[in-house]
């Protein structure tokens, strides 16, 4: 079931223009929860405290394992079956991140190549607390200009104290 009709394309002047819409939802959480208390015993506040504060209960951790690209791909795959499209259909893959896997590249060409949206073109947004806005905004844009018919914008953010590991460069200097 979609998420939301398709809309009516609609005309000015006598040209077609692209309306874009929300077609498919998806989403996928690392399986870790982590509550308060074990981050409020290392600040040495009650638990209760960041409740109060922020209205966080829990967060989930991604494992070591678990790749922010990993993440994006199944919500990506998720929205692409809510849609009812398959992913060759797709014109762009907008992943809305500030914590991708590398440097370069980045992780919407990872997952463009995983869901099977071979003919899109692939960036991140990197806007920080607005990515996912901002994903949404740039999509629609090239919908309604139209230099796209179907995007696809995974929201995808795994900050944490894990450190990179260490690159062959970094290994030659010790």
């Amino acid at each position: 079931m979609r998420s939301a009709p398709l809309a009516e394309a609609a005309r000015r002047d006598g040209a077609t223009l692209g309306t874009a819409s929300v077609l498919g939802l998806g989403h996928h959480l690392p399986e870790q929860v982590v509550n308060n208390l074990p981050i409020s015993e290392r600040l040495g506040i009650d638990d209760h405290w960041i409740e109060k504060r922020t209205g966080i209960r829990s967060r989930r951790h991604a494992m070591p394992h678990e790749r922010l690209s990993d993440l994006a791909t199944a919500a990506g795959r998720a929205a692409v079956e809510d849609a009812g499209i398959d992913a060759t259909e797709l014109d762009a893959v907008l992943v809305a991140t500030t914590s991708a896997d590398e440097i370069t590249p980045n992780a919407a060409p990872y997952v463009a190549t995983a869901i099977g949206a071979t003919k899109a073109n692939a960036m991140d947004i990197g806007a920080a607390c607005t990515a996912f806005v901002t994903a949404l905004s740039v999509g629609t844009s090239m919908i309604e200009v139209p230099t796209a018919f179907a995007t696809l914008s995974p929201c995808t953010l795994a900050l944490g104290c894990r450190p990179p590991a260490p690159s062959r460069r970094s290994k030659e200097r010790r």
